[in-house]
């Protein structure tokens, strides 16, 4: 009985934390009851969507319930916090015991994987300025260099949180080789990654091949992209530079991206 009252203190407390309105709606029939779940982020095995601009959308926690079968009474809510991985759910009893059983025959047995993508570009010295100003590449300076540099090489791997994965891709004039070792922080949204990478390549009018070659240990957000190496070239004709930038994304054991971290606020209405 001790453990239940305490329980319920701290399901009260960390749901007031959270912004959540522990008032029952007078529309419902049955009274709701508030219940929160230690979850991690592989139990909601779907892709999740994204917006014009690439960034990760909301996951809508009560839709996806509703798609497992659970019923929301007009004043029942659902919402998800990453970063605490905690599920919150207002819900009738009958209900409660829905989520209850999802949970109870949900195996978390496999591992979140990291997906690694190392692109090497080409760089006219017109276009230098584009990598000089910052290591960690925002997302409107990516698509600037997506644009205006030449891509001569792109190195796809997917690997288990923890294991050491290698991985070659080959063209007409280019090679590269990676070996790397992702490993998921506890917050569950930083990557340190241990790199070593190997490129060789024609640079555009060049007469001999360029070898590249970095090793380091990286620390990379959830889903962002950094510079590894930046070579200028001085035997180009036309003074090309290569840069090579590394972007890493935490997926669930299904292979998806996983949702974005938001803080819920239940019982909230849409202005």
């Amino acid at each position: 009985m001790d453990a239940f009252f305490s329980l319920r203190i701290f399901t009260i407390a960390l749901c007031c934390f959270l912004g959540v309105q522990l008032s029952a709606a007078e529309s419902s029939e049955e009274p709701l009851l508030l219940r929160a779940y230690n979850v991690p982020l592989s139990f909601f095995t779907k892709p999740y969507p994204t917006s014009k601009e690439g960034k990760r959308e909301q996951l809508d926690v009560k839709k996806y319930l509703q798609e497992q079968g659970v019923a929301f009474p007009p004043g029942a809510e659902a919402a998800y916090d990453v970063a605490a991985r905690c599920l919150i759910v207002r819900q009738t009893a009958k209900n409660l015991e829905q989520v209850d059983s999802l949970l109870v025959t949900f195996d978390d047995s496999h591992p979140p994987q990291v997906q690694c993508e190392i692109s090497a570009y080409e760089i006219s010295s017109a276009h230098i300025r584009l990598v000089h100003s910052e290591r960690n590449l925002l997302p409107e300076t990516l698509k600037q260099l997506e644009a205006k540099g030449r891509l001569i090489n792109r190195l796809l791997c997917v690997v288990k949180s923890g294991q050491i994965a290698e991985a070659t891709q080959r063209g007409g004039k280019e090679r590269s080789h990676a070996k790397l070792l992702p490993v998921i922080g506890a917050d569950g949204a930083t990557i340190d990654m241990t790199l070593d990478y190997f490129l060789n390549v024609l640079p555009e009018g060049g007469k001999k091949p360029m070898e590249l070659t970095a090793k380091s240990i990286l620390h990379v957000d959830d889903g962002h992209s950094l510079i590894v190496q930046f070579v200028k070239n001085s035997t180009s004709p036309n003074k090309e530079s290569i840069v090579v930038v590394l972007r890493a994304s935490i997926l669930n054991s299904c292979g998806w991206p996983l949702p974005c971290s938001e803080s819920p606020e239940l019982g909230t209405k849409e202005p």
